[in-house]
Protein backbone atom coordinates (compact mmCIF):
# COMPACT_ATOMS: atom_id res chain seq x y z
CA UNK A 1 0.00 0.00 0.00
CA UNK A 2 1.19 3.63 -1.09
CA UNK A 3 -0.30 7.10 0.11
CA UNK A 4 0.89 9.91 -1.78
CA UNK A 5 1.49 13.24 0.50
CA UNK A 6 -1.38 15.16 1.66
CA UNK A 7 -4.19 12.38 0.99
CA UNK A 8 -6.62 12.52 3.75
CA UNK A 9 -8.20 9.42 4.77
CA UNK A 10 -11.13 9.38 6.97
CA UNK A 11 -12.05 7.11 10.21
CA UNK A 12 -12.18 2.77 10.04
CA UNK A 13 -11.17 2.87 6.46
CA UNK A 14 -9.89 -0.29 5.27
CA UNK A 15 -7.25 -0.53 2.31
CA UNK A 16 -6.03 -3.64 0.68
CA UNK A 17 -2.54 -4.59 -0.56
CA UNK A 18 -1.27 -2.94 -3.20
CA UNK A 19 -3.92 0.14 -3.28
CA UNK A 20 -1.89 3.41 -4.07
CA UNK A 21 -3.96 6.18 -3.40
CA UNK A 22 -2.70 10.62 -4.57
CA UNK A 23 -0.35 9.32 -7.59
CA UNK A 24 0.00 11.67 -10.20
CA UNK A 25 -3.21 12.57 -12.53
CA UNK A 26 -2.98 11.04 -16.12
CA UNK A 27 -3.02 14.54 -17.55
CA UNK A 28 -0.87 15.58 -20.49
CA UNK A 29 -1.58 18.70 -23.50
CA UNK A 30 0.04 17.85 -27.06
CA UNK A 31 2.33 21.40 -27.65
CA UNK A 32 5.14 21.57 -30.50
CA UNK A 33 4.98 17.72 -31.49
CA UNK A 34 5.20 16.50 -27.27
CA UNK A 35 3.06 15.22 -25.16
CA UNK A 36 3.53 17.84 -21.88
CA UNK A 37 2.72 16.70 -18.59
CA UNK A 38 0.57 19.08 -16.70
CA UNK A 39 1.55 19.23 -13.07
CA UNK A 40 -1.10 17.28 -10.36
CA UNK A 41 -1.16 19.34 -7.56
CA UNK A 42 -4.26 18.54 -5.90
CA UNK A 43 -4.82 15.67 -3.26
CA UNK A 44 -7.59 12.71 -2.12
CA UNK A 45 -9.62 12.39 0.04
CA UNK A 46 -11.45 9.34 1.43
CA UNK A 47 -14.45 9.42 3.56
CA UNK A 48 -15.42 7.22 6.48
CA UNK A 49 -16.04 3.99 6.51
CA UNK A 50 -14.54 3.11 2.90
CA UNK A 51 -13.28 -0.01 1.74
CA UNK A 52 -10.12 -0.17 -1.41
CA UNK A 53 -9.25 -3.65 -2.95
CA UNK A 54 -6.21 -4.55 -3.59
CA UNK A 55 -4.26 -2.90 -6.56
CA UNK A 56 -6.90 0.02 -6.63
CA UNK A 57 -5.27 3.28 -7.82
CA UNK A 58 -6.70 6.72 -6.92
CA UNK A 59 -5.23 9.32 -8.81
CA UNK A 60 -4.64 13.06 -7.15
CA UNK A 61 -6.64 15.61 -8.90
CA UNK A 62 -4.91 18.16 -10.68
CA UNK A 63 -6.62 20.97 -8.56
CA UNK A 64 -8.88 20.50 -5.91
CA UNK A 65 -9.66 16.81 -4.47
CA UNK A 66 -10.61 13.52 -5.80
CA UNK A 67 -13.32 12.44 -3.74
CA UNK A 68 -14.63 9.25 -2.30
CA UNK A 69 -17.83 9.34 0.04
CA UNK A 70 -18.21 7.64 3.10
CA UNK A 71 -19.58 4.03 3.11
CA UNK A 72 -18.04 3.70 -0.97
CA UNK A 73 -16.73 -0.37 -1.36
CA UNK A 74 -14.36 -0.42 -4.03
CA UNK A 75 -13.30 -3.73 -5.70
CA UNK A 76 -10.06 -4.70 -6.66
CA UNK A 77 -8.23 -3.68 -9.70
CA UNK A 78 -10.37 -0.38 -9.93
CA UNK A 79 -8.89 3.15 -11.18
CA UNK A 80 -10.09 6.25 -10.09
CA UNK A 81 -9.04 9.23 -12.27
CA UNK A 82 -8.08 12.66 -11.16
CA UNK A 83 -10.80 15.06 -9.82
CA UNK A 84 -13.42 12.10 -9.91
CA UNK A 85 -16.02 12.72 -7.01
CA UNK A 86 -17.99 9.47 -5.74
CA UNK A 87 -20.68 9.83 -3.60
CA UNK A 88 -21.63 7.81 -0.57
CA UNK A 89 -22.62 4.14 -0.06
CA UNK A 90 -21.77 3.48 -3.78
CA UNK A 91 -20.47 -0.12 -5.18
CA UNK A 92 -16.96 -0.09 -7.79
CA UNK A 93 -16.75 -3.51 -8.76
CA UNK A 94 -14.15 -5.10 -10.19
CA UNK A 95 -11.92 -3.80 -12.96
CA UNK A 96 -13.98 -0.33 -13.17
CA UNK A 97 -12.34 2.27 -14.74
CA UNK A 98 -13.36 6.22 -14.32
CA UNK A 99 -12.10 8.47 -16.19
CA UNK A 100 -10.97 12.49 -14.79
CA UNK A 101 -13.72 14.98 -13.37
CA UNK A 102 -16.11 12.38 -13.34
CA UNK A 103 -19.02 12.36 -10.95
CA UNK A 104 -21.17 9.95 -9.21
CA UNK A 105 -23.92 10.67 -7.38
CA UNK A 106 -24.98 8.45 -3.90
CA UNK A 107 -25.59 4.40 -3.82
CA UNK A 108 -24.30 4.23 -7.63
CA UNK A 109 -23.51 0.90 -8.39
CA UNK A 110 -20.87 -0.15 -11.55
CA UNK A 111 -21.18 -3.29 -12.09
CA UNK A 112 -17.56 -5.64 -13.23
CA UNK A 113 -15.61 -3.68 -15.76
CA UNK A 114 -17.62 -0.85 -16.92
CA UNK A 115 -15.89 1.90 -17.94
CA UNK A 116 -17.07 6.11 -17.25
CA UNK A 117 -15.87 8.61 -19.83
CA UNK A 118 -14.70 11.84 -18.45
CA UNK A 119 -16.70 14.93 -17.33
CA UNK A 120 -20.06 13.24 -17.28
CA UNK A 121 -22.07 12.89 -14.45
CA UNK A 122 -24.53 9.93 -12.99
CA UNK A 123 -27.08 10.85 -10.57
CA UNK A 124 -28.15 9.31 -7.28
CA UNK A 125 -29.04 5.53 -7.26
CA UNK A 126 -27.35 4.70 -10.93
CA UNK A 127 -27.04 1.31 -11.91
CA UNK A 128 -24.61 0.16 -14.61
CA UNK A 129 -24.34 -3.04 -15.78
CA UNK A 130 -21.17 -5.06 -16.60
CA UNK A 131 -18.66 -4.58 -19.42
CA UNK A 132 -20.67 -1.39 -20.78
CA UNK A 133 -19.03 1.83 -21.64
CA UNK A 134 -20.99 5.03 -20.19
CA UNK A 135 -20.74 8.51 -22.37
CA UNK A 136 -23.14 10.12 -21.32
CA UNK A 137 -24.15 11.66 -18.17
CA UNK A 138 -27.62 9.67 -16.55
CA UNK A 139 -30.23 11.04 -14.61
CA UNK A 140 -30.94 9.81 -11.09
CA UNK A 141 -32.70 6.69 -10.49
CA UNK A 142 -31.65 5.07 -14.26
CA UNK A 143 -30.27 1.73 -15.11
CA UNK A 144 -27.71 1.75 -17.84
CA UNK A 145 -25.69 -0.67 -19.80
CA UNK A 146 -26.53 -4.62 -20.53
CA UNK A 147 -28.34 -5.90 -18.71
CA UNK A 148 -30.22 -2.65 -18.02
CA UNK A 149 -32.84 -3.43 -15.23
CA UNK A 150 -34.99 -1.07 -13.06
CA UNK A 151 -35.11 -2.09 -9.12
CA UNK A 152 -36.91 -1.06 -6.60
CA UNK A 153 -35.23 0.64 -3.11
CA UNK A 154 -36.57 -2.31 -0.94
CA UNK A 155 -34.75 -5.11 -3.98
CA UNK A 156 -31.63 -2.83 -3.80
CA UNK A 157 -31.53 -2.53 -0.15
CA UNK A 158 -31.18 1.35 -0.83
CA UNK A 159 -33.17 3.91 1.26
CA UNK A 160 -35.16 6.58 -1.34
CA UNK A 161 -37.69 7.02 -3.66
CA UNK A 162 -37.91 4.23 -6.25
CA UNK A 163 -36.02 4.95 -9.29
CA UNK A 164 -37.48 4.68 -13.02
CA UNK A 165 -39.41 1.48 -13.84
CA UNK A 166 -39.03 2.23 -17.63
CA UNK A 167 -39.95 -1.13 -19.13
CA UNK A 168 -37.06 -3.15 -20.36
CA UNK A 169 -38.56 -5.02 -23.74
CA UNK A 170 -35.77 -7.53 -23.55
CA UNK A 171 -35.69 -8.87 -19.71
CA UNK A 172 -39.66 -8.46 -20.40
CA UNK A 173 -39.67 -11.26 -23.57
CA UNK A 174 -37.44 -13.35 -21.63
CA UNK A 175 -39.31 -14.10 -18.83
CA UNK A 176 -42.99 -14.36 -21.00
CA UNK A 177 -40.96 -17.53 -23.11
CA UNK A 178 -39.57 -19.06 -19.41
CA UNK A 179 -43.44 -19.00 -19.20
CA UNK A 180 -44.77 -20.60 -21.86
CA UNK A 181 -41.77 -23.40 -21.36
CA UNK A 182 -42.86 -23.68 -17.59
CA UNK A 183 -46.36 -24.51 -19.05
CA UNK A 184 -45.00 -26.78 -21.93
CA UNK A 185 -43.29 -28.72 -19.30
CA UNK A 186 -46.40 -29.18 -16.56
CA UNK A 187 -48.64 -30.07 -19.66
CA UNK A 188 -46.30 -33.29 -20.03
CA UNK A 189 -48.38 -34.76 -16.81
CA UNK A 190 -49.45 -38.93 -16.53
CA UNK A 191 -45.95 -40.25 -16.69
CA UNK A 192 -46.14 -39.23 -20.10
CA UNK A 193 -43.31 -37.59 -21.82
CA UNK A 194 -42.81 -35.52 -25.00
CA UNK A 195 -40.27 -35.91 -27.63
CA UNK A 196 -39.28 -32.38 -29.79
CA UNK A 197 -40.88 -31.84 -32.99
CA UNK A 198 -37.51 -31.73 -34.20
CA UNK A 199 -35.92 -34.58 -35.08
CA UNK A 200 -32.60 -35.47 -33.57
CA UNK A 201 -29.87 -35.90 -36.69
CA UNK A 202 -29.06 -39.68 -35.57
CA UNK A 203 -33.00 -41.07 -36.54
CA UNK A 204 -34.25 -41.01 -39.92
CA UNK A 205 -36.89 -38.01 -40.87
CA UNK A 206 -39.01 -41.62 -42.32
CA UNK A 207 -39.88 -42.52 -38.20
CA UNK A 208 -41.75 -39.44 -37.78
CA UNK A 209 -45.05 -38.40 -38.67
CA UNK A 210 -45.48 -35.15 -41.16
CA UNK A 211 -49.12 -33.52 -41.25
CA UNK A 212 -50.93 -32.84 -44.53
CA UNK A 213 -49.24 -29.13 -44.46
CA UNK A 214 -45.34 -30.89 -44.27
CA UNK A 215 -45.21 -29.62 -40.89
CA UNK A 216 -43.35 -32.08 -38.29
CA UNK A 217 -46.20 -32.59 -35.34
CA UNK A 218 -44.66 -33.19 -32.11
CA UNK A 219 -45.99 -36.80 -30.54
CA UNK A 220 -46.10 -38.38 -27.14
CA UNK A 221 -44.53 -41.48 -26.34
CA UNK A 222 -45.09 -43.40 -23.49
CA UNK A 223 -42.75 -44.22 -20.56
CA UNK A 224 -41.68 -47.71 -21.88
CA UNK A 225 -40.97 -46.49 -25.30
CA UNK A 226 -38.40 -43.75 -24.34
CA UNK A 227 -35.68 -46.04 -23.35
CA UNK A 228 -33.41 -45.80 -21.35
CA UNK A 229 -34.47 -42.78 -19.45
CA UNK A 230 -36.20 -42.25 -16.19
CA UNK A 231 -32.73 -39.78 -15.37
CA UNK A 232 -34.57 -37.46 -18.50
CA UNK A 233 -38.07 -37.12 -16.93
CA UNK A 234 -35.89 -36.13 -13.56
CA UNK A 235 -33.66 -33.66 -15.29
CA UNK A 236 -36.70 -31.69 -17.76
CA UNK A 237 -38.46 -31.40 -13.99
CA UNK A 238 -35.83 -29.98 -12.54
CA UNK A 239 -34.82 -27.68 -15.20
CA UNK A 240 -38.76 -26.43 -14.91
CA UNK A 241 -38.49 -26.11 -10.81
CA UNK A 242 -34.92 -23.33 -11.81
CA UNK A 243 -36.71 -21.48 -14.79
CA UNK A 244 -40.00 -21.15 -12.31
CA UNK A 245 -37.47 -19.88 -9.53
CA UNK A 246 -35.96 -17.30 -12.10
CA UNK A 247 -39.12 -16.03 -13.37
CA UNK A 248 -40.11 -15.42 -9.42
CA UNK A 249 -36.88 -13.77 -8.71
CA UNK A 250 -37.15 -11.28 -11.77
CA UNK A 251 -40.92 -10.86 -11.72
Amino acid sequence: MTVYARSQIGKRVCIHAGVVIGSDGFGYVFDSGFQRKIPQIGNVIIGDDVEIGSNTCIDRAALGSTIIGKGTKIDNLVHVGHNVEIGEHSILCAQVGIAGSAKLGNYCVLAGQVGIAGHIVLGNRVTVGSKSGVMNSIPDGEPAGYPGAARTPDQAGIPGPAPSSRPVEKSRGVGEDARRRIAFFEARGGGERFVSAKPPARRSPASWDNSRSGQIEPRRVTESSCAPDASRHRIILAFAAAVRNLCVSTA
